[in-house]
């Protein structure tokens, strides 16, 4: 058995290095506002490296299509320097796959509840979807009786430099409703409650239960697949190890101490459509089209690790390879001075031919 003075001094060696380490990343008062600008003021950003003729953007059809193509300009600044980077999206396939389609309810979404008839009929048709499933389950299995057939877009993404040498690519799938969905029904319904849900995404799972009509938690059920199609977006960025690297320079990374506690990094995701606003078309180049700004952020053991607004519109094809996302501002939670600036340069679109 180790000696007391043992376990006491490793208690101190805790505490010595939480404090050192900082124990909670606390982000910049401001920080929303401070995007907001950066939102309005972004149009001229990739003027001196993109010509208008270059920077057209396909009409948009209905679906996601093979051969939908995205190019993404990505600025990064930190103080007074500022780098250029491309980002191509592009749809590769169109697949059906058999799935199991189910998610976890996000924490403002599991403190609303429908008025007490509606759940009484909400209980109801759970317990005869149920008997239906257990039926289905000893017949078939439990993967067969509960998975579905869904439609998949298979996507490229590759990183160029500002002289447009290739420097990495990756490949991921999406559900196609998702992508064609994209986020504008989100703010739409974001901002149709946001008096009703103000401040309920920060409060989490301490916000006090609230009894919603039908058409009340169709709103908060969109605003929740609105979060779930930017935590995707997000994870395509970090699918790529050109713009992984780009997004650890605003980054907050968590310390050693967090590592250490939490066993290794837990990465999380928050979006507050709630919390959207209208974003003028004419403050971005070639925007011509409904944009919404919503403010969101990126978490690492439970601490803020970048601060960011996406900016959002329709999602027909092409735009649907990223759900319709046009730009995204974003900065380091203690130094606005780290910045990054993502916004749609060009899109073109398949022919008509590739639907499934």
């Amino acid at each position: 058995m180790r000696p007391l003075f043992h376990h006491r001094r490793l208690l101190t060696l805790a505490i010595l290095a939480c404090g050192l380490q900082g124990c909670a990343t606390r982000a910049e008062p401001g920080w929303q506002q401070d995007l907001r600008r950066a939102v309005r003021d972004q149009s001229s950003l990739f003027d001196s490296t993109q010509t208008t003729q270059q920077r057209s953007l396909a009409k948009q059809r209905s679906g996601v299509h093979v051969g939908d193509e995205l190019l993404y300009g990505i600025c990064l600044h930190v103080g007074d320097t500022r780098k250029i980077w491309y980002l191509k999206l592009e749809v590769l396939d169109l697949v059906v796959r058999r799935r199991l389609s189910f998610r976890k309810a996000l924490a403002f979404e599991a403190r609303v509840q429908p008025g007490e008839a509606q759940r009484a009929e909400q209980q109801a048709s759970a317990r005869a979807r149920q008997a239906e499933i257990d039926a289905r389950v000893d017949e078939l299995g439990f993967f067969q009786a509960l998975a579905s057939d869904v439609k998949m877009a298979h996507i490229r993404v590759t990183a160029f430099d500002a002289n447009g040498k290739t420097l990495g690519t990756a490949e991921s799938e999406e559900t196609a409703e998702l992508l064609t969905t994209g986020l504008l029904p989100a703010c739409q319904a974001g901002f149709a409650q946001r008096d009703l849900m103000r401040d309920r995404v920060a409060l989490g799972p301490e916000a006090p239960m609230l009894e919603l009509d039908s058409m009340q938690l169709a709103d908060v059920q969109a605003a929740a697949h609105g979060v779930i199609a930017c935590e995707s977006f997000f994870a395509t960025l970090r699918s790529n190890p050109v713009t992984k690297s780009i997004l650890y320079e605003v980054i907050a990374l968590p310390s050693l101490w967090s590592v250490i506690t939490n066993l290794g990094v837990k990465v999380s995701f928050e979006a507050d459509f709630f919390a959207a606003d209208r974003v003028a078309p004419e403050r971005l180049t070639n925007a011509n089209r409904e944009l919404w700004s919503v403010p969101c952020h990126l978490q690492l053991n439970g601490q803020p690790a970048l601060l960011a607004h996406i900016v959002a519109g329709p999602s027909g094809s092409p735009d649907a390879a990223a759900a319709g996302i046009f730009a995204i501002v974003g900065q380091h939670p203690t130094d606005p001075q780290r910045r990054i600036h993502v916004q749609l340069l060009r899109s073109s679109r398949a022919s008509w031919t590739d639907e499934l």
